[in-house]
């Protein structure tokens, strides 16, 4: 009975012994397999931020001082010299402000000249147009055409007067003659064969003869026009009249013979055929009056073609005087356009030169006033000089400047771009400015400024020259002994002005494509008990601060949040709190 009571008692202890065993080794190896995780529950509050940076102590006030173009400089205060109200700044060379003040007023004085020389071409040039002296001569060849006009409408009257007057006075006189000497036959035939006279005006022709019986006349009566030929054979000289051999003598009339004028055979009858013909005969008178009467007629022919010519020629002047006026009125029109042209160029020339002597007439001024001033420029209240790029004996451009501060020191501090939100006016800063202690200042006001090169302190974010640059402003605190130009670090904590309702550490926050997310521990019950595993819970991050972020989902405020873990865990991982 003993017996088996020790042995059910040994194997009692036995079972108990390997259960313990296996717990240890099940422990050990949950510890192993299992990760072992932080947890906390989700918050509600505000967001706390932090930044900070350097910075450099400035001015209150800072004035940049442009010296004036074209000086010498004489003497120039230096970099960090304090100087007093009143005190000089900058000396320039007045012996090179007196000639730049004589060279000014010589320009002006030439502007001035110049000016009066383009008011005077402004005026415009005196001339008498050139049309008025070409209608003078039209209105003159008009009148010289007229005057040929009439000369020759007299000269045709009086060609046309002859033409029907004299030939029938010929004719007349010689009737007379036969009539007183009808005693004598055969003189009474001679004048009788004369009968054909008064066919032989001026450009007839005697055409054939009258043959044997005397006074009879082959001949048609003439035109009285020059220049016409009844002939088979006529002249080309204009009034006469021949056969069939003619003569060139104007005003005859010959036969086939073609003897001189007034020869043996009068008439124009052929030879032979006049009995009794002498130089007695009063018949021989007749050939004579008509040559008088062919050089009449050629006169007057040659006064009127004369006339014709002259009327053609003053037409001609007419004509050429009208070209010679519209070419005129053309060229006087050119001509005062140019002359407009020239004036209005003259004008905007003066504008011009009168814009340049004010110039010259305000810079005279300065000048004047930098004389009267003795030269320098001077501080208007104690400052110290913060920056100077003037160098004694140097000729300034304009381009140079002097950076002055007054009113005591301030603290600049400078911010990166990212906590530019952070910042506020008001805000509370605590800075050290060197090796001191620190200290608390209370923000100003802050800006955005054109930083000239690299960032500064926090600002060192590799911006680019003429990047912006975010600065805030305090007063230096009091008993503080700074320079321009010292460094100081600075740290401002602040808070959000909302209140959340849900805060979780950043630790706990995770993401992957499908969003943000939080793991918290979730119990389940198996064959082995209660079994602690993560579970994914989707959140909306509103925003963070350096240890904490705002956000909305579905967590509980029971809620185990995975914040930390000693291996990566992910959704369904069993996991146990680390005790």
């Amino acid at each position: 009975m003993d017996r088996k009571t020790k042995r059910r008692a040994r194997v009692l202890a036995g079972f108990l012994i390997i259960m313990s065993v296996c717990t240890v080794l099940s422990r050990a190896a949950a510890s192993v397999l299992v990760a072992q995780v932080q947890v906390e529950k989700p918050g509600r509050g505000k967001l706390s931020y932090s930044c900070g940076g350097s910075g450099t102590v400035v001015s209150v006030r800072e004035k940049t001082i442009f010296l004036w173009a074209d000086q010498q400089v004489e003497w120039a205060a230096e970099t960090g010299s304090t100087v007093k109200a009143g005190d000089c700044l900058i000396q320039f060379r007045m012996e090179h402000l007196q000639r730049a003040i004589q060279n000014k007023q010589a320009e002006l004085a030439q502007l001035e000249i110049q000016i009066q020389q383009q008011q005077i071409s402004a005026r415009g040039t005196a001339r008498v147009p050139t049309a008025e002296r070409a209608l003078q001569n039209l209105k003159d060849a008009k009148e010289k055409l007229q005057e040929a006009q009439e000369k020759e409408a007299k000269a045709q009257e009086e060609y046309e007067q002859f033409g029907g007057s004299a030939w029938t006075g010929l004719s007349s006189g010689r009737s007379g003659t036969i009539s007183g000497r009808s005693d004598n036959g055969a003189e009474g035939g001679q004048t009788g064969s004369f009968g054909d006279v008064s066919g032989s005006q001026p450009g007839t022709s005697g055409g054939t003869p009258g043959g044997d019986q005397p006074g009879t006349s082959g001949g048609s009566s003439g035109s009285d026009r020059p220049g016409n030929s009844d002939d088979t054979s006529g002249s080309d000289r204009p009034g006469n009249s021949d056969d069939t051999s003619g003569s060139n003598h104007p005003g005859n009339s010959d036969d086939t013979s073609g003897g001189h004028p007034g020869g043996d055979t009068p008439g124009g009858a052929t030879d032979g055929d006049q009995p009794g013909t002498s130089d007695d005969d009063p018949g021989a008178i007749f050939p004579d009056d008509s040559s008088n009467l062919s050089s009449r007629e050629q006169e007057l022919k040659a006064a009127l073609q004369q006339a014709q010519a002259d009327v053609e020629a003053a037409r001609q002047a007419v004509a050429q005087a009208q070209t010679d006026y519209t070419f005129a009125q053309k060229e006087d029109s050119a001509q005062s356009t140019n002359e407009a042209n020239a004036v209005q160029s003259a004008q905007l020339g003066a504008q011009s030169l009168n814009v340049q002597a004010d110039t010259a007439r305000r810079a005279l001024e300065e000048l004047t006033a930098y004389q009267n001033a003795g030269g320098k420029i001077c501080a208007e209240q104690e400052c110290t000089v913060l920056m100077s790029s003037v160098q004694t004996g140097t000729f300034t451009t304009g381009a140079e400047v002097m950076v002055t501060g007054s009113g005591g020191w301030k603290l600049k501090g400078y911010a990166d771009a990212k906590d530019k939100e952070k910042l506020k006016a008001g805000a509370e800063a605590e800075i050290r400015l060197g090796a001191g202690k620190k200290k608390t200042v209370r923000i100003e006001s802050i800006a955005a400024e054109r930083a000239a090169g690299s960032g500064n302190g926090a600002g060192e974010s590799g911006s680019s020259s003429q990047s912006l640059q975010f600065c805030w402003y305090a007063r230096l605190p009091e008993n503080t002994a700074a320079e321009n130009g010292n460094a100081f670090t600075w740290n401002v904590n602040s808070s959000s002005d909302q209140e959340y309702e849900q805060l979780i550490p950043l630790t706990a926050l995770r993401e992957d494509s499908t969003g943000a997310y939080c793991l918290i521990l979730s119990e389940e019950k198996n064959m082995l008990g209660r079994v602690q595993t993560a579970r994914r819970i989707p959140v909306t991050v509103l925003e963070k601060d350096a240890q904490k972020a705002a956000v909305t989902s579905t967590l509980q405020g029971t809620d185990q949040i995975i914040v930390s873990s000693e291996k990566y865990v992910e959704e369904g991982d069993r996991v146990r709190i680390k005790e």
